[in-house]
């Protein structure tokens, strides 16, 4: 094709683009790249066809499904560039390819929209909702923000967390936290310095109120104080 024109059908104005498609594999990938001057029809074509390939056969494999979105995002460059350009002028050289559907009406986006629910739903598997009620000694929690809640989020000492349980009184003592700072000065062996206690009260059903640990500044715990 003549200098300065789609290296596709020959028609001008034209947008220097590099686009990629990979193909996951179960332990490789498969990485196919196409640049080069194009006009806004065959750009758009080559682009929605490569990114729509990439959204639908990226993932699969090991290597491929954690580099996918590289490449899904690199992509938008090349549309970033043909946005610009305006209709293709002159008659062309050679056939021109068909812009067709835009990506978001192609199977590949639906299934790269499925996968990011189900790593979503994955996600949200691995945070442990506790019961108030089943709250043990030694368990670290993120409480929820609202005033009256009957669950917490029970989670691992080494990850950031609220507060950590330290023991269980009777109701009879709630309204004092004498008992609570009573029990948590015999279990906790080290942490920040602005370490306070508090109280939860159980849901109904229970007569316990729960002695809890807590940063006095409002920051995160990231050990275990115990």
């Amino acid at each position: 094709m003549p200098p300065n024109t789609c290296k596709i059908c020959g028609r001008t104005p034209i947008a220097q683009i590099e686009i990629k498609k990979q193909t996951g594999l179960v332990l490789a990938r498969q990485t196919t790249k196409w640049s080069g001057p194009v006009c806004r029809d065959c750009g758009l074509a080559l682009a929605r066809q490569y990114q729509s390939h990439t959204l639908l056969a990226g993932w699969w494999g090991f290597f491929s499904f954690f580099l996918n979105p590289f490449t899904i995002f690199k992509n938008l460059t090349a549309f970033r560039r043909l946005r610009p350009l305006t209709t293709p002028q002159g008659a062309p050289l050679a056939p021109p390819m068909n812009p067709g559907r835009p990506v978001w009406l192609r199977p590949g986006f639906l299934v790269a929209i499925g996968l990011a629910v189900l790593l979503g739903l994955v996600i949200r598997e691995g945070i442990t909702h506790t019961d108030v009620n089943q709250l043990s000694v030694g368990e670290c929690i993120n409480v929820p923000d609202s005033a009256s809640f009957n669950s917490v989020e029970s989670l691992d000492c080494t990850s950031p967390h609220d507060a950590q349980v330290v023991g269980k009184v009777g109701s009879a003592t709630m309204g004092s936290i004498d008992p609570c700072v009573a029990m948590a000065q015999s279990v906790v062996k080290s942490g920040p310095s602005d370490l306070r206690v508090s109280q939860i009260v159980m849901t109904a059903g229970s007569s316990d109120v729960i002695c809890v640990v807590a940063r006095q500044s409002g920051e995160k715990l990231t050990t275990s104080v115990m």
